[in-house]
């Protein structure tokens, strides 16, 4: 979700991997960055959404009525194109900073994308472990404010089902992993 400039996809695809990446217009660059990636990633599909509210990469707003439906503007696309095993999210969800917003996002993520009980979902955002962690970080205060603490959302997972891992990688971004159970 959220293929950007294809990066990360671009690691998926060196290995062997079927990527479908979702490019969101953004401000009429669309087409250009499009002809790039697939110029860069031949055989990588790409399903173009819209960017209708909600956060978007690299900040927005968050908590925005409707942003998860935002966000999977184009489920009908993925749907056709899916089910998924795994879904990678990256960076997407830096303004979703409460647990009830992350979790009603992965959860229409494993709804409409992820197939059956093996599926998983990979997201990689402005994260912290603790709230302690997030109070003490001497970076940007906006990635200080708005950032997902994974003690606040571990719960809302479990009590839905979802097993969660979580690993921190750098000062202020973490990696999530979530399968069912």
């Amino acid at each position: 979700l959220n293929l950007g400039e294809g990066d990360l996809a671009s690691q998926f695809h060196l290995e062997g991997c079927e990527v479908t990446g979702i490019l969101h217009e953004e401000d009429g660059e669309d087409v250009a960055l499009m002809e790039r990636v697939m110029a860069r990633l031949p055989g990588v599909s790409v399903i173009r959404g819209e960017r209708a509210g909600g956060p978007r990469a690299g900040g927005g707003e968050a908590g925005e009525e409707g942003s998860v439906a935002a966000l999977l503007a184009c489920h009908g696309e993925c749907e056709s194109s899916g089910p998924f095993d795994v879904v990678v999210w990256s960076y997407d969800l830096r303004g979703v900073c409460d647990e009830e917003g992350f979790v009603a996002i992965v959860e229409e993520v494993f709804e409409r994308c992820i197939e059956g009980k093996k599926g998983v979902m990979v997201v990689g955002c402005v994260s912290f472990e603790h709230e302690e962690d997030r109070l003490k970080y001497e970076g940007r205060e906006e990635d200080k404010k708005r950032a997902l603490v994974f003690d606040k959302i571990k719960g809302a997972l479990i009590q839905r089902r979802l097993r969660v891992q979580y690993t921190q990688l750098y000062p202020c971004a973490g990696l999530y992993k979530i399968k069912r159970r």
